[in-house]
């Protein structure tokens, strides 16, 4: 079983990798979390397995992930 990243969009600025992550496994167990240089890069999220990373992101593009994102803001389409 092999591991597999998704790209997070919509993430408030103020975010830390830490609650990313925290918000994030609600869907799976996180393997890494990095979050690049702000306003720049894209946080990358990586999970377990392809089936961890698959559920996370049908959630994310249902917008049923909230958190890290902002007071009201659900994470917008990943790619």
């Amino acid at each position: 079983m092999s591991s597999a990243a998704i790209e997070i969009h919509g993430i408030s600025e103020q975010s830390s990798r830490l609650s990313l992550k925290k918000a994030m496994e609600q869907f799976g167990e996180v393997v890494g979390c990095h979050m690049g240089a702000r306003g720049v890069d894209h946080p990358i999220v990586r999970y377990k397995s392809q089936e961890l990373a698959q559920t996370a992101l049908d959630a994310l593009k249902a917008g049923q992930a909230r958190g890290a994102f902002g007071k009201d803001r659900a994470m917008q389409d990943p790619k």
